[in-house]
């Protein structure tokens, strides 16, 4: 083979792969120099898609048709929760009436007072996986929920609540193997939501639309969750009086949707970190140091974005570091040059 022909085919070689760059959403000019095509190949987004959306396992009961169909009378807020049987006694505790899968329904003489059940085999169901799920529907006299449901030795993989206004901001505060839970016909007020599923999240996969637009702390909310969307829109950030543990180690985060405004400069330590999989966010306002480095799989939107929206101009003023480690060989001297001319630190 002949000089001129392997040169031929190195070129033919470059214009693949920089086709197959730009066709996986990382643009690649012409002129792009080869030695720049391994930082471009980084910056291919990776992981699961955006749309995963989580189902309940189809041999499971539907606990969505069961709730949306009882009218048992009296009661106004009901939570209906699907959980493993692994035990044949339960007590239920914290509502006025529950009723369960097996065909039992129990008054109860107070929200105090402990309700014991004996579990039949005909209330139970299988998995796809293994063992059995059955369900238990607690009812409410208002429509006002005020303290945490406490499940006792139950954990719940699913949940629904209907017809509810939820007071209390440490709503399923350790969820274990709870995977997602829904709202039907149901708020929440609280303006504190930092025990939101704060602990023992690493089984939830989805979560109700919130409106957020009086919460002033979210701290620890959801954190350690493998949650794929999180969504803002209704987050008023310029109310909170701190950042800390905000969408932390969420690993499997990829997207953030709606935008955050950043203007009250709390400090940023622990805001957002250990998102391995983060691909998009918007952000305005930004006046202090960030470290977003450990989001690797930004793409180059994101960070463009960032650099020309989301920082605050700090001109005449103390510059402020914005720490973007690897995702810096994503970006140009000119795309770079936006955000230091702008008084920032790039590392």
């Amino acid at each position: 083979m002949s000089v001129t022909t392997k040169l031929r085919r190195l070129a033919d070689t470059k214009t693949a792969i920089r086709d197959a760059i730009v066709d996986r959403g990382v643009p690649v000019n012409a002129d792009t120099p080869f030695s720049s095509y391994p930082s471009r190949i980084a910056g291919i987004p990776s992981g699961p898609p955006y749309e995963d959306p989580w189902q309940p396992d189809p041999l499971w009961w539907d606990i969505r048709s069961i709730i949306q169909a009882d009218e048992t009378p009296g009661y106004v807020a009901k939570l209906i929760y699907l959980t493993e049987a692994c035990t044949l006694a339960s007590d239920f505790t914290g509502a006025n009436a529950y009723r369960t899968s097996d065909g039992a329904f129990y008054a109860a003489e107070s929200p105090t007072a402990i309700v014991p059940h004996i579990w039949h085999p005909s209330g139970f169901k299988p998995t796809s996986l293994c063992g059995m799920t059955r369900w238990v529907i607690r009812y409410h006299a208002t429509n006002t929920i005020s303290a945490t449901p406490d499940f006792k030795s139950e954990w719940p993989y699913y949940a629904i609540v209907k017809d509810a206004k939820i007071t209390t901001g440490s709503w399923f505060p350790n969820t274990y193997v709870m995977q997602a839970f829904d709202f039907i016909n149901t708020t929440m007020t609280s303006t504190t939501m930092n025990a939101l599923c704060a602990t023992n999240a690493s089984c939830l996969q989805r979560i109700p639309a919130i409106n957020y637009a009086a919460v002033t702390n979210l701290t620890g909310a959801f954190n350690g969750s493998v949650l794929r969307d999180f969504d803002v829109s209704t987050v008023d950030f310029t109310k909170f009086t701190s950042f800390a543990n905000i969408l932390k180690d969420m690993r499997y985060l990829i997207r953030v949707k709606g935008v955050m405004n950043l203007a009250k400069g709390l400090p940023m330590a622990s805001f957002m970190t250990g998102l391995f999989s983060l691909r998009s966010f918007t952000v305005r306002n930004l006046k202090v140091n960030w470290n977003i480095s450990n989001g690797s799989q930004l793409t180059r939107e994101t960070l463009l974005d960032l650099l020309n929206n989301g920082l605050a101009d700090l001109t005449g003023q103390t510059a402020q570091t914005l720490t973007l480690g690897f995702n810096l060989r994503n970006l140009t001297e000119d795309e770079k040059a936006v955000a230091t001319n702008k008084n920032w630190i790039l590392a």
